[in-house]
């Protein structure tokens, strides 16, 4: 075979994926193209949690060849039913590729590609970023299980992000042979050089924020939910007791009005950006000394790798998939207990005193993400289609 016609199954045009596709595209052996599903990123779409329309700020469709589908679904946000592209299903029928790359398997749009790639023989990749879950227990869980371990039983190949996924794919009994590694990745020569760009404007942009030069900056970037424990932050910063401790809080979400009361009866420095969109986050990394990631769960918050691009100390919790991953204890940051705020407030206070160590962890976080990189990426997708046609 002198090259493989692979098909891309995509939900929505997504700023974290499309540098893959770009990459994928530049592949000689490879000829690409992403299906997608549905608009959503490249129209603007009001989101409740922001309380805005977002429309990314950023080329998503540039570098790649992409066809897009009807979705019938009347509700787009969220669900089984948010996608629902017979389209879809007919192309993957009659266009013969080699092989599809199937990227979830929570709507129905998933299936009915997995039952039109095996109609017509096409191989199947399956890419997907889960992680367990600490409490999984009830009848819906368990059929969700059962309907996942087929789903991923009728794939050739299973693609995992990082540790925390990989042991999810184990949990559910897929064999060791099939699978390939896709790390969790973002865009890193574009965040590294906005930095690059940034660092004379520090002391300005701090300014602009109402930060002085010697405050210790804390970034927390993220929807502002429960699931995410942005209270839990709060709590550690007061019992820090220092009113040099300073938190940027940039995004939005339901949880924000909470954070402002709280933020304000415990007398925390908080700095509540409101949604920022991809062109305007750099300058927040920037200004930052270190970056939380505490939530209960998050299978691979894109965030995370963005903050180490920044040469930023991280603070994360063990409900973070890519946590084994991207952070090292005492190297670049710490691990934590998701909800240990002791454990939050004592890491907090011992980098608010070191400035070295801050640099020093910085400096290693740049390391760590070094490669993890869309390339890497298309190339893990390289060797899963050698595999499948070896």
């Amino acid at each position: 075979m002198n090259q493989y016609k692979l098909a891309i199954y995509a939900p929505h045009p997504v700023q974290y994926h499309v540098p893959i596709y770009r990459e994928v595209q530049k592949i000689n052996e490879i000829k690409s193209v992403v299906l997608y599903a549905d608009t959503l990123g490249v129209k603007a779409i009001y989101q409740p949690e922001f309380k805005v329309a977002i429309r990314w700020d950023v080329p998503l469709l540039d570098g790649y060849d992409y066809l897009f589908f009807r979705n019938f679904s009347k509700n787009k946000m969220g669900g089984f039913l948010s996608r629902i592209n017979p389209g879809l299903f007919l192309h993957i029928l009659t266009k013969r590729y080699d092989s599809v790359l199937i990227q979830g398997y929570h709507t129905i749009n998933s299936w009915l590609i997995l039952v039109a790639s095996k109609l017509s023989n096409t191989k199947i990749i399956f890419r997907g970023e889960a992680i367990p879950k600490k409490k999984r227990k009830g009848w819906r869980s368990n059929i969700s299980t059962k309907l996942a371990k087929k789903f991923l039983k009728s794939c050739d190949v299973v693609m995992y992000s990082c540790s925390g996924n990989l042991e999810y794919w184990q949990k559910l009994d897929v064999p060791e042979r099939k699978f390939f590694f896709i790390p969790c990745a973002v865009d890193n020569d574009y965040f590294q050089n906005n930095y690059q760009k940034l660092i004379p404007l520090e002391e300005g942009i701090r300014k602009d924020l109402g930060i002085a030069s010697d405050d210790f900056v804390i970034l927390f970037s993220a929807r502002f939910t429960k699931r995410k424990r942005p209270l839990d932050l709060i709590e550690a910063v007061t019992k820090v007791s220092s009113q040099k401790v300073v938190v940027l809080f940039v995004g939005n979400g339901p949880e924000i009005e909470a954070m402002k009361k709280i933020a304000s009866e415990r007398k925390i420095r908080a700095i509540f950006t409101g949604f920022v969109n991809q062109k305007d986050i750099s300058k927040y990394y920037t200004v930052a000394d270190m970056f939380a990631v505490i939530s209960s769960y998050d299978a691979s918050p894109k965030a995370l790798n963005e903050a180490l691009n920044f040469s930023l100390p991280v603070l994360c919790s063990d409900g973070v998939g890519t946590a084994k991953d991207l952070v090292k204890e005492g190297v670049n940051g710490s691990v934590v207990p998701y909800g240990d705020i002791n454990s939050m407030a004592n890491f907090i206070k011992f980098l608010s005193c070191n400035e070295k160590v801050v640099k020093e962890m910085g400096e290693n976080s740049k390391k760590i993400v070094k490669d993890w990189t869309p390339k890497k990426d298309a190339l893990g997708v390289l060797d899963a289609l050698n595999y499948i046609f070896k």
